[in-house]
């Protein structure tokens, strides 16, 4: 597996023009303006913003709108959200994005994947897959946020598919932890450590501090970290107050 610098990002949760943040995937609660937060990461220096649209997959991809946050970025932006051609795919680097997140394709079994990795590159291409606990159980599934349900078991069997199918990386979400402050998913790093991932492996979820995140960075298969609610709250149930850990703190 090729090696890549290790990073942390900001993932931010975009319906209509609103960024918003989630606990388990419910309970919205408002955050800010897209173009004002992009803006002040920008001033921040940021490694990357990944922005997934919630509801692309039924209301359509705003290129307008995303044309807008891309011209008012400087930093590298990737994009999630009813992506489902490689035409909708080139119209987004096209904007200014530097890489397309698939979600609800991969779980539908449309690899168009493929395509995009070979017109765009296996780096402009990453996926994203939620996993959540089964109910009285110890096992993980892939969870689709659009029909609110657990899919298929996870297992080593669908990282191990993901280099033949085009993707760059893939970004691991934890459902249960979303938003909750509670720290990230240990289980599902378990899970991560005992698979021999042939692309580099993103984990989102839970994560509260600076010494979580540089916990996650120390572990080998682990390429980079999302941060959600700990860059865009002062604390859990406390005001929005975007910023995000240096380097010298996390590196």
């Amino acid at each position: 597996m090729k090696k890549f610098r290790k990073r942390i990002f900001p993932v931010l949760l975009l319906d209509k023009r609103t960024f918003f943040k989630s606990i388990k995937f419910r309970d919205r609660r408002y955050v800010g303006n897209p173009i004002n937060t992009v803006q002040i990461f920008n001033q921040i220096g940021v490694d990357e913003i990944a922005i997934l649209d919630v509801n692309a997959y039924k209301d359509g991809i705003n290129y307008e709108y995303l044309s807008q946050i891309a011209i008012e970025a400087f930093v590298p932006l990737a994009y999630g959200g009813g992506v489902s051609s490689v035409d909708e795919a080139k119209k987004i680097i096209n904007l200014g994005f530097e890489k397309v997140i698939l979600c609800s394709s991969f779980l539908d079994g449309d690899h168009i994947s493929k395509e995009i990795s070979e017109t765009l590159g296996a780096s402009s291409c990453a996926l994203c897959i939620n996993l959540k606990r089964g109910f009285l159980s110890s096992n993980y599934y892939l969870y689709d946020h659009r029909l609110k349900r657990k899919l298929r078991k996870f297992d080593a069997s669908i990282l191990l598919e993901l280099e033949e199918l085009g993707f760059g990386e893939v970004i691991v979400q934890s459902v249960d932890s979303d938003g909750t402050w509670d720290g990230y998913s240990r289980e599902i790093i378990d899970l991560l450590d005992a698979i021999d991932s042939p692309i580099p492996i993103d984990y989102v979820g839970g994560v509260n501090s600076t010494r979580e995140i540089k916990e996650l960075l120390y572990k080998e298969h682990i390429s980079a970290v999302g941060i959600s609610s700990m860059v865009l709250f002062q604390r859990k149930n406390q005001g929005v107050v975007v910023s995000f850990p240096s380097d010298a703190e996390v590196m």
